[in-house]
């Protein structure tokens, strides 16, 4: 017996439409999220969350869980390259004590964003967002410390990584708020 044509037709419709879904719930969280943040970039969130192959079939809450563990990966990255730089001899002494300072930063970040995944994993999303907001806090008190030192002749050599860190904190700042 063959199945009725209805049926058929409603199968290819799931399947051409399921294969579909993660992107356009990319595009429209990016979309909400630089609504809700003016210095976030869409370019920049959709192409972070489009690069992890997981995120395509994810639901939102699934996208708060990857934004918060790129914002986690980016901090570690960070803060292994902090302590690659700390080992050079051309950096003045001024600027070894900024990267102290943001080394310090960033090893907290880390332990907030562990506690953020826990959090938001157990759907205590307001605990989550503070402890995100957290990390976002080190990487523009990091770059700022540069700014303060005047005497640090070399420009911060972390300005893109704490930009993306905040980037990243700023997408999974804004998924946390949607899940609710």
């Amino acid at each position: 017996m063959c199945p009725p044509f209805s049926l058929i037709f409603l199968s290819f419709f799931v399947l051409l439409f399921h294969g579909g879904f993660g992107v356009d719930l990319i595009e429209e969280t990016c979309r909400k999220s630089v609504q809700t943040d003016p210095n976030l970039s869409y370019n920049f969130c959709l192409t972070s969350l489009q690069a992890v192959p997981k995120s395509h079939t994810s639901d939102l809450k699934g996208l708060g869980l990857i934004s918060i563990n790129l914002t986690k990966t980016n901090a570690t990255h960070t803060n292994l390259y902090i302590k690659k730089l700390l080992n050079q001899k051309q950096i003045s002494q001024y600027c070894k004590i900024r990267l102290i300072d943001c080394l310090d930063l960033y090893s907290d970040a880390i332990i907030s964003l562990k506690n953020a995944i826990k959090d938001f994993t157990s759907r205590h999303n307001f605990e989550a967002n503070i402890e995100v907001s957290a990390a976002m806090d080190a990487s523009t008190t990091c770059e700022d410390g540069f700014d303060e030192m005047k005497k640090c002749s070399e420009a911060s050599p972390l300005t893109k990584r704490n930009n993306d860190m905040f980037q990243l904190a700023a997408i999974s700042l804004a998924i946390i708020n949607m899940v609710g």
